[in-house]
């Protein structure tokens, strides 16, 4: 008897209803481990940024690769560049190689950004062991400006 009336509820829906609710519907399976992220705030104009930081670069090919929010500690993200055009660099870097660099904030959301953006990168300081073993040598510099490359200046 149940099963008979769940068929007859079905039959009475039409197939253009159904996607209307399951439009109008979305269910969050993974909300606990949601993370709302706010907009950086840019301490720094570009040409600030510029001189404070040791490596610039313009990329379209930056991917968020881990973060640590959910391991307790330090709460930072790792990010890596794939290409791009270097635009400042005090050390010498081999060509065709990744950049991974680690940020205390988000500074997009979703993997990866399709704009592209400039880079302002400081040395790292602290996180030893990631230094060491995962061949990480810079961070976001706190407080500068994450631009698309036409809105710079």
């Amino acid at each position: 008897m149940g099963c008979s009336s769940s068929s007859q509820r079905e039959e009475g829906l039409s197939e253009k209803s159904l996607i209307t609710i399951r439009e109008s519907y979305t269910v969050d399976l993974f909300s606990e481990g949601e993370v709302k992220t706010t907009p950086l705030k840019s301490i720094y104009t570009y040409k600030e940024a510029y001189s404070k930081s040791e490596l610039v670069i313009f990329t379209s090919q930056v991917q968020k690769i881990d973060s640590s929010f959910e391991r307790g500690g330090n709460k930072f993200y790792l990010y890596q560049i794939s290409e791009g055009y270097i635009a400042k660099s005090l050390r010498k870097i081999k060509p065709r190689s990744n950049i991974l660099f680690l940020s205390n904030h988000s500074l997009f959301n979703g993997k990866s950004i399709i704009d592209s953006v400039s880079l302002f990168l400081t040395p790292l300081e602290g996180y030893k062991l990631l230094k060491n073993n995962i061949n990480i040598h810079y961070q976001w510099l706190s407080g500068a400006p994450f631009l698309p490359k036409n809105r710079e200046h």
